[in-house]
């Protein structure tokens, strides 16, 4: 899932930082995705209320 790999990180600690690192990402990406839907949804909603002319 990584873009790319730090070849690097974590080296002597014995963990697994790139795989906390892709989970991190994943994790941000599942929310900013669950926002970008609920603001689609708004505005749906607000265009069927414009579409509305019985005010």
């Amino acid at each position: 899932m990584s873009s790319g790999t730090i070849s690097t990180l974590g080296i002597g600690s014995g963990m697994d930082l790139q795989g906390i690192l892709d989970s991190l990402k994943a994790a941000d990406k599942a929310l900013i995705t669950k926002k970008t839907n609920q603001k689609n949804a708004l505005i749906e909603t607000r265009e069927e209320f414009n579409k509305c002319k019985c005010c």
